[in-house]
């Protein structure tokens, strides 16, 4: 074990690439992280070297040397500047010396006293005992566990969800969201995959209160936002999106939804989604219509094992319809999400395919 004598905690520089390379492919090491063996060195040089809003990168230096290294990511999303994510990793030659604590600590001093973080959260190994008990010693509990959320050497992994909130909380104001009764007859829904010239009605959808304040978008969102987004194309994005058919004849986008597949090659057997639907359209079927559309894409297509979603606590016939395909709860996170004048908790589910 070594010493924390001469201990030097500061921002990266792009001259640290080399050591924190021989840190995060050290075996011991990167048996805890999501990456590959094979990851190649320049990989590391560019993360080193991209600055990118809302991350924030301290390393510990001992006598000259790299030995750990942590990170802390704030969201850009307005709805989440009140929380932020953080990495660790240590040389395993400093493991038990107290350099965990040291970088921890200061990260957490950053999210305290500078940016007026309430909630901070990571991401750990079930099997990580010795990196559960630190987070543990400095506040953090485990909220949930997503059951085969990785896989290496041979095998699936769980991960826990671990936060440390901050003291005094603010109040939780759960003001009951509005009713939005159906009014529009409906001859028939079809699902099909989403078109650029679906911008305009999908910005209506996601910007409708109701709908904002179930996700994590905001209503002030403008249109321009949405059509970039339609224009971008991901090899692993796959968007559906649900047209009513009126019986006057006239058609409409009432719902979408996007499914994104981890592009980690060790995460690539899971998937998460997101989905949204038009307030006047609620409680006619849609939802289910895009959800058989995209568990028969997951099971028969992509061949995934687990398919993941977030949803806020509040939200609960969205629940009720994640639980009639079979998503089990895993966890909680709390103080998640801020929008419509309350906090709101989020739940994370999933959905694990039985091998046949």
């Amino acid at each position: 074990m070594k010493t924390l004598s001469s201990l030097i905690i500061r921002p990266t520089q792009p001259d640290d690439a080399f050591e924190f390379y021989k840190i995060i492919t050290h075996p011991k090491v990167a048996r805890n992280l999501l990456q590959l063996p094979s990851m190649e060195f320049p990989r590391t040089q560019r993360f080193l070297t991209e600055q990118i809003p809302g991350h924030h990168r301290l390393v510990a230096e001992k006598n000259g040397h790299l030995v750990g290294a942590v990170g802390l990511v704030i969201p850009q999303n307005p709805r989440r500047y009140h929380s932020g994510d953080l990495d660790l990793v240590i040389h395993p030659e400093y493991w038990g010396s107290g350099i965990g604590t040291a970088l921890m600590r200061s990260a957490l001093d950053l999210g305290d006293n500078w940016f007026n973080l309430l909630r901070i959260e990571l991401e750990v190994f079930a099997s990580n005992s010795r990196a559960i008990s630190l987070y543990e010693k400095l506040g953090f509990k485990i909220e949930g566990t997503k059951r085969k959320a990785a896989f290496g050497s041979g095998h699936y992994h769980d991960m826990h969800i671990m936060a440390r909130l901050r003291t005094p909380l603010p109040r939780v104001n759960m003001i009951e969201p509005p009713l939005f009764p159906q009014r529009i007859d409906v001859a028939d829904i079809i699902v099909r995959p989403q078109d650029e010239k679906d911008a305009v009605e999908l910005h209506e959808i996601w910007t409708h209160p109701a709908v904002a304040r179930s996700t994590n978008h905001y209503p002030s969102l403008e249109l321009p936002y949405y059509k970039e987004q339609a224009k971008k194309i991901d090899d692993r994005l796959y968007r559906l999106v649900a047209v009513a058919k009126h019986n006057n004849g006239t058609q409409k986008v009432v719902g979408n939804l996007n499914l994104k597949q981890s592009q980690n090659a060790r995460l690539t057997h899971s998937a998460w989604f997101g989905m949204a639907i038009h307030p006047d359209y609620w409680r006619i079927g849609v939802g289910s219509r895009l959800m058989d559309t995209v568990i028969d894409l997951v099971d028969n297509w992509l061949g995934l094992k687990r398919l993941s979603l977030e949803v806020h606590s509040d939200n609960t016939a969205a629940i009720k319809l994640y639980q009639a395909y079979g998503f089990r709860l895993e966890g909680t996170k709390r103080l998640y999400s801020y929008g419509d004048g309350r906090w709101t908790d989020t739940h994370f589910m999933a959905r694990i395919k039985n091998s046949n």
